[in-house]
């Protein structure tokens, strides 16, 4: 739930349907929701997402931004599991 969840908001991103600080405030929910044991996901599975979210929650600042190759590595990641 929580891998197709954090796809979609990347692919609404890409789409141009939210911006970079809707993402990376979404991001960052999602990962303390994990770090908080709020979402019950396999350990590795949970490492990889906590990974891509640490990624897309700091996206909105410019120096950590994503551009569509990075953010289309992630998706492929997250495909992966």
């Amino acid at each position: 739930m929580v891998r197709s969840a954090t796809i979609a908001q990347i692919e609404q991103h890409l789409a141009g349907a939210i911006d970079a600080a809707a993402l990376a405030a979404w991001a960052f929910n999602q990962f303390y929701a994990i770090e908080q044991a709020e979402d019950d996901l396999p350990p590795a599975e949970a490492e990889c997402i906590m990974d891509v979210l640490d990624a897309l929650m700091f996206g909105d600042d410019p120096r950590f931004a994503l551009d569509r190759n990075d953010l289309q590595r992630l998706i492929t990641q997250l495909q992966s599991l």
